[in-house]
């Protein structure tokens, strides 16, 4: 296990599957724009 797992949780809002957020997420192809989406939003 990774001691610091604290510093990569993230918490979903409620209504939010967190399993398929974690399955978007890990699909590099959906990670990308979501990513690039973000940025433009700081």
């Amino acid at each position: 296990m990774h001691p610091n797992t604290t510093e990569n949780t993230v918490t979903v809002p409620e209504g939010v599957d967190a399993e398929l957020l974690g399955k978007v997420l890990s699909n590099p192809e959906m990670a990308a724009p979501l990513t690039s989406l973000a940025k433009t939003m700081k």
